[in-house]
């Protein structure tokens, strides 16, 4: 005897057991909405791999902008706050962003130069010079860098 299985019955027992078991809901069943937006400088040229993070009490997620200064969130309806760092520019900080089921946000960011500055220091291949033939300093004075 063959049994017969239903396309609702395989739903069942392949989509909604498994995400009931793991804890989780189908993602076809949470209701989102879409926050984007883009990261500018003071000259409203595009800045990249910003790390721009929105969140609240109960979640957080984190991104990085692309080559084109554009991020985007998919996330849970509820209220969030976003945030965007990126090196030479002051935090930025939004105030409370509101997502409702089927909403896009759309958000413009003006970055402020300031805030941490990475430097990178290349150093080449060491080769010693040969014997030098000038006397040893007398006295040596320490420098004060700012």
């Amino acid at each position: 005897m063959v049994a017969r299985i239903t396309i609702g019955f395989r739903l069942f027992v392949f989509v909604l057991v498994p995400g009931f078991l793991s804890g989780t809901t189908p993602s076809f069943a949470q209701e989102s909405g879409r926050v984007s937006g883009v990261l500018l400088d003071p000259n409203n040229a595009v800045v990249i791999k910003v790390r721009v993070t929105i969140f609240n009490e109960l979640r957080t997620y984190t991104v990085y902008s692309d080559e084109n200064g554009r991020f985007q969130f998919e996330v849970p309806d509820g209220s969030y706050k976003l945030s965007a760092e990126g090196l030479g520019f002051v935090q930025y900080k939004t105030d409370e962003i509101k997502v409702t089921p089927g909403s896009k946000t759309n958000v413009s960011i003006a970055f402020t130069p300031g805030g941490p500055v990475e430097c990178k220091l290349d150093v080449g291949e060491f080769r010693p010079i040969g014997k030098i033939d000038a006397p040893a300093p007398k006295k040596i004075q320490a420098l004060k860098i700012r």
